[in-house]
């Protein structure tokens, strides 16, 4: 399935941008706190949409343990934290993806 199908699938036909301005929404009426998902559910947002506002926001929200916040609202280490465990995450993905690469190439060479 294509990267455009898959967000059409995931945010029911709504664009992106409309997706991030209601989580910004939602967001700012708590205060600079973190909120969850569960909270973030009763304002119509999946867990699918969060990790979608999240990826398409340009910084404007963070992702943590205790769920997501808005960057302007975040102290310096919370937004330490959120870019180390997407750094974490990001080289975890690319072994995995060069585990695969030299699977793949090898079972080639067998072929």
């Amino acid at each position: 399935m294509d990267n455009q199908m898959e967000m059409i699938l995931a945010t029911g036909g709504r664009k992106v941008d409309d997706i991030v301005d209601q989580m910004i929404a939602a967001l700012s009426g708590h205060g600079g706190n973190w909120v969850t998902r569960k909270v973030l559910a009763y304002a119509g947002l999946t867990d699918r949409m969060c990790r979608l506002a999240c990826q398409h926001a340009d910084g404007r929200i963070i992702a943590g343990q205790l769920g997501y916040k808005l960057f302007e609202s975040a102290t310096v280490d919370e937004i330490c934290q959120a870019a180390n465990a997407l750094q974490s995450q990001a080289t975890a993905m690319g072994l995995r993806s060069q585990a695969l690469w030299r699977r793949l190439h090898s079972s080639q060479k067998e072929r």
